[in-house]
């Protein structure tokens, strides 16, 4: 599971839209659109905001996500 699944799985656990998380990181719902896709990551104290938002650890969050993009740089390196 990725950062942005992880994300936006804990986002509806805890029944907020994107704006509402938005509102308590003091970011964008943009920017929350765009952690969910993929497309950008949030920075360290966001991400640290955003565990204790979720009552969860920041590793919680970004392990599985590092491990599988370790694992397809891994799987590149071998063709």
């Amino acid at each position: 599971m990725t950062l942005g699944e992880k994300i936006k799985l804990q986002r509806k656990k805890h029944d907020m839209s994107q704006r509402d998380m938005a509102e308590r990181l003091f970011v964008s719902r943009q920017a929350v659109s765009k952690w969910e896709h993929g497309v950008a990551l949030p920075d360290i104290m966001t991400l640290y905001a955003m565990s204790r938002l979720f009552g969860v650890t920041m590793e919680q969050l970004i392990t599985s996500d590092i491990a599988e993009r370790l694992h397809a740089i891994r799987l590149q390196a071998a063709y």
